[in-house]
C-alpha cells in the first residue's frame, strides 16, 4: 500500500490542526469549473508536489491552497474532477478522492484516463474497456461498438472520445460512450468538435512503410459526420487541429524537399498562406501563431501583422492570457527565458524554463504554473504576478493519464503466436533470406502491421535524415519508407503496431564504419548492402494487449520454438535452436520487460556458440515472470 498504516494514524492526528483546509476542498467539489459546452477543456483541480526531493507527495489547488499535505510515498497523477489515480505495490492503479485526508475509492486498473466531466476511461486486466463515475461505478461496457469489438480508446479534454475497433476502424464516441460517428474510417482525427478522417480504404497512417502520405484527403467534419470541407494531399498535408477547432495547420513539400507551413480554414481554402518563412508553425490561438523561420522564432497575426518579430530561440504561448514565455538565448543548452507581455515587455525579472508550464487554460483560468530556473513551482495570476504563500515545491506530477490510449484487456495470446506463422528462418512473410529491399516490399504488403503514433511522430524527421544517407545508392529502398536508424551498427528499427501490441523488427541492413581522423575525431559512414539479412529481431513490449502476459507470450513462443530444431541450451527464460545454417534464440529480458526472437544467419559449416548460449541461458535462468501483474488464461 502506498497510503502505509502509519502513515493513515498520522495523518488521523493532523485531521484537526488541518480541519480550515476543508473549506479549500470545498471549493473544488465537483466539476463545477465546467458548467457549459463554452469551456470544452477539463481544468486540473489538483497539482501534485513535493517539499523536498525523493519525498512525499502532497496537492494544491490551482491557485496554491492546499488540499491535503504530503503525506503520500508514490507519485499521483494531477486530479481532475477531484479524482486522481495512483500506481499500487501490484502495479495496477486505484482511484482515490483528493481531499484533506485522501481515501481510495476503487482500484485494480490495468490502465486509465484521467476524469472529464465526472467520467474516467479505465480497463481492468482480462476485461474490455470502461466508463466509470466518480464513485468508481460503470457507467457503460465498452466492448463493442457498432456491432464491432473495441480495440482501444483515446480521450480528448471535452470527452469525447475516439475509438479503434479490432478491424483497425475508427469512430468517435461521446463521455458516456454513446456513438457519435460508427467506426467506419481508416483514422479519424478530433480535437473541439473538429473531425478530419479518411475512408477504410485511404487508412492515413497504416504502416504499409509508405512514408507521408502525400495522397491522401483529409474529410473536415463536424460530430454529427457533416462534411464542411476537403484537403487534398497533392496541396496540402495536414499536421495539427488548432485554435479551438477553428483552423488547420498544414504544409506543402517545396522542390528541394524542405516544407512551407500555413494554416487553412475548415473549407480548405488557406488562411495564412504557405510560406518559405514559416518553416513550422508550433501554436495558433485568438488569432496569433508562432512561427519558426528556419533561425529564429516569431509570432503573427492571421491577417499577416507582426506581434513580435522572428528573435527568440523559443517561444510558448502561455494559453489563455496575452503573455508568452520566450527564450532569448541568456544561458546554452537550456530553454531558460522571461515572461513577456502582448507588446513583447518582461512581465518581471524572473527566469522560467520554457514549455514547462501548465497555462491558464489548463488550470482554473486565473492561474498558471511556472517552473523557475532555479527548479522551483510558481503559480502567477493574470497580471504575471506569482501569488505568496504558497507551498514549497520542488517537483510536481506531470502526470495526468497513464497512457494516450486505454486498451483493452481482453487478449488471447496463443491466438497471437499463431498468426505470426513462425518459421526458424522468421515470421509471416519475413524471412532472413531477404535483402533489406525485399523486407521493405514485404513489410508494404503485409495487411496486417499498422505503425504505432510513435513512430509516425518521427517519420517527417527521420523521412529527411535518412533521404539524405541513401540518395546516392540505387538500390536502396525509397527514401519514404518509415524506419529509424538506432544503434551504432547501423540496425534499423521498425517499430510496428499489430492489434494493441507494439513489437520491433530489427533487419540487418548497414554497417557504420568509424574512422579516427589525425585530430582525433571520428568520421562516421555507412555502407548499404542488397545482401540477405543476417539478423532479424522481433520484440513484444510488456505493454499493451501483452501487459501482464509476458510469461504466458513466453511460454506459448517455446511450444512453437523448441521442435524447430537442435536445442544448443535452454533456461527457464531462454532457449537457442538452430537448423542448417538457421539460429533462432527465445528470450525474455532480464528486466522482464518483454520477449524478443532473434533469428541469425550462422555461416555455413559452423555451429552456434554453446559459450554465448549458455551465458544467455544462466543470465535469464530464474527469472521472475512479468511481475508485477502477472494475468492467467
Amino acid at each position: 500500500m502506498h497510503i502505509t498504516a502509519k502513515n493513515q494514524i498520522a495523518m488521523m492526528k493532523k485531521a484537526k490542526q488541518f480541519l480550515f483546509l476543508a473549506a479549500c476542498a470545498m471549493l473544488l467539489s465537483g466539476c463545477s469549473l465546467l458548467t457549459t459546452d463554452e469551456k470544452s477543456n477539463e481544468p486540473i483541480s489538483g497539482i501534485p508536489f513535493q517539499e523536498d526531493e525523493d519525498g512525499e507527495w502532497g496537492m494544491m489547488s490551482p491557485s496554491g491552497e492546499i488540499i491535503f499535505v504530503p503525506q503520500l510515498e508514490s507519485q499521483p497523477h494531477r486530479a481532475y474532477c477531484d479524482r486522481f489515480f495512483m500506481k499500487e505495490e501490484d502495479g495496477l492503479y486505484s482511484l482515490y478522492a483528493a481531499e484533506t485526508i485522501p481515501y481510495k475509492v476503487n482500484g485494480g486498473y490495468l490502465g486509465v484516463n484521467h476524469f472529464i466531466k465526472d467520467r474516467a476511461v479505465v480497463v481492468k486486466p482480462g476485461e474490455p474497456i470502461i466508463i466509470i463515475d466518480k464513485d468508481g461505478n460503470t457507467v457503460k461496457t465498452l466492448d463493442t461498438v457498432d456491432g464491432k469489438d473495441v480495440l482501444r480508446v483515446k480521450v480528448a479534454e471535452d470527452g469525447r472520445m475516439r475509438v479503434e475497433t479490432k478491424d483497425h476502424a475508427w469512430g468517435l464516441l461521446d463521455a458516456d460512450g454513446t456513438m457519435l460517428l460508427p467506426p467506419r474510417y481508416g483514422s479519424l482525427w478530433y480535437d473541439n468538435g473538429l473531425v478530419l478522417s479518411n475512408p477504410i480504404d485511404e487508412k492515413k497512417w497504416s504502416s504499409e512503410f509508405l512514408g507521408v502520405p502525400e495522397k491522401m484527403t483529409d474529410h473536415i467534419m463536424n460530430i454529427k459526420g457533416e462534411e464542411s470541407g476537403i484537403i487534398k494531399g497533392t496541396k496540402y498535408i495536414t499536421t495539427a487541429i488548432v485554435d479551438k477547432g477553428r483552423y488547420l495547420v498544414a504544409y506543402k513539400t517545396r522542390k528541394d524537399d524542405e516544407k512551407s507551413f500555413g494554416i487553412i480554414d475548415l473549407t480548405g481554402s488557406p488562411v495564412v498562406r504557405p510560406s518559405n518563412d514559416y518553416e513550422k508553425i508550433t501554436d495558433v490561438l485568438d488569432g496569433k501563431f508562432v512561427y519558426f523561420d528556419g533561425e529564429q522564432y516569431g509570432m503573427s497575426t492571421l491577417t499577416g501583422e507582426t506581434v513580435l518579430e522572428a528573435e527568440y530561440d523559443r517561444l510558448w504561448m502561455l494559453q489563455g492570457s496575452d503573455m508568452v514565455l520566450a527564450d532569448e538565448g541568456e544561458e546554452e543548452d537550456r530553454y531558460v527565458g522571461h515572461l513577456l507581455d502582448k507588446s513583447g515587455k518582461t512581465v518581471n525579472s524572473r527566469l522560467y524554463l520554457i514549455d514547462s508550464a501548465l497555462s491558464f487554460d489548463a488550470l482554473d483560468g486565473e492561474h498558471a504554473l511556472l517552473h523557475t530556473a532555479d527548479s522551483i513551482y510558481v503559480i502567477i495570476d493574470r497580471d504575471g504576478k506569482e501569488i505568496p504563500n504558497m507551498p514549497y515545491a520542488c517537483a510536481v506530477s506531470s502526470w495526468d493519464r497513464t497512457d494516450d490510449y486505454v486498451e483493452t484487456g481482453v487478449a488471447d495470446v496463443d491466438d497471437l503466436v499463431e498468426s505470426l506463422d513462425l518459421t526458424i528462418k522468421g515470421f509471416r512473410n519475413v524471412e532472413l533470406t531477404m535483402t533489406p529491399t525485399e523486407f521493405f516490399k514485404a513489410m508494404k504488403e503485409e495487411t496486417h502491421l499498422y505503425m504505432c503514433e510513435a513512430a509516425r511522430e518521427r517519420m517527417f524527421y527521420r523521412r529527411s535524415q535518412l533521404k539524405d544517407m541513401i540518395e546516392d545508392d540505387a538500390d536502396a529502398p525509397e527514401a519514404e519508407l518509415v524506419y529509424d536508424l538506432t544503434d551504432s551498427e547501423g540496425n534499423m528499427t521498425l517499430k510496428c503496431f499489430y492489434d494493441g501490441i507494439i513489437y520491433y523488427c530489427t533487419p540487418k541492413y548497414a554497417n557504420n564504419i568509424v574512422k579516427q581522423t589525425e585530430l582525433g575525431e571520428y568520421n562516421y559512414e555507412y555502407s548499404y548492402t542488397t545482401q540477405p539479412m543476417e539478423t532479424l529481431e522481433v520484440y513484444f513490449n510488456n505493454s499493451n494487449l501483452l501487459k501482464g502476459r509476458i510469461d504466458l507470450l513466453y511460454k506459448s513462443l517455446l511450444k512453437k520454438v523448441k521442435p524447430m530444431g537442435k536445442v544448443i541450451e535452454e533456461s527457464d527464460g531462454y532457449i537457442m535452436v538452430y537448423k542448417g545454417n538457421d539460429m533462432l534464440e527465445l528470450r525474455k529480458d532480464t528486466n522482464c520487460r518483454g520477449v524478443s526472437l532473434c533469428f541469425t544467419l550462422i555461416p555455413k559449416d559452423s555451429e552456434p556458440s554453446t559459450s554465448y548460449a549458455a551465458k544467455q541461458a544462466k543470465l535469464r535462468s530464474g527469472l521472475e515472470e512479468d511481475c508485477p501483474v502477472i494475468l492467467s488464461k
